[in-house]
């Protein structure tokens, strides 16, 4: 009867801090923004797409894409109407994987991923401002939030993707095939002029 008790308890205390834990879990995820430019999945290629930023805070273009096989992926804002723009791209849960204030010389912004994975991308774009700490490396932060308050007006900020096809890796065996070919053939040569 106590064993019985006892059991009940513990399975009691168990599902307790299953609920706690779950519910927790779901309030940790925050949901993506929407995007104002949906590029679709993604070939090889040039693409590009303007949007306008919103007039409330904090003025952030955002513009989805996706891809289906891991790709090499160059991202800039070139040709955007906003004089100094900062770049985040995010992965689908919310995470920051880049962000870019300044490419080179240019007040425009800049990412290179040699490597992205097959998912679905969240790009914002922003016109420089103030954050309110004062910290200018950390403009993007995760969960797609930004540090910074601007004043846009009714300014477009443009994103330029490049997608190429990531280069594959050639295995051990075959490498070593052509290795061994190559020597191959240089100790035929060698035999033909002896």
């Amino acid at each position: 009867m106590i064993k019985a008790t006892l059991l009940k308890a513990c399975h009691t205390i168990v599902a307790t801090f299953a609920l706690f834990f779950a519910a927790q879990a779901t309030q940790a995820m925050p949901l993506p923004p929407d995007s104002d430019f949906a590029f679709g999945v993604l070939a090889p290629g040039f693409h590009t797409a303007s949007a306008n930023l919103p007039d409330i805070d904090p003025n952030i273009a955002w513009f989805e894409f996706q891809l289906t096989a891991i790709s090499s992926v160059a991202l800039d804002t070139f040709g955007s109407d906003i004089s100094d723009t900062i770049m985040g791209l995010y992965d689908p849960t919310g995470l920051l994987l880049g962000d870019n204030d300044d490419c080179g010389d240019s007040l425009e912004s800049c990412l290179l991923f040699p490597d992205l994975m097959p998912a679905s991308y969240l790009v914002g774009v922003v016109e420089w401002g103030f954050p309110p700490q004062g910290d200018q490396d950390s403009m993007f932060i995760s969960g797609w939030n930004v540090n910074f308050v601007t004043d846009s007006g009714d300014n477009s900020a443009t994103l330029n993707i490049v997608v190429e096809a990531a280069p594959q890796p050639v295995s051990a065996p075959a490498t070593l095939a052509l290795f061994g070919l190559g020597l191959a053939g240089l100790g035929r040569s060698r035999r033909k002029k002896a």
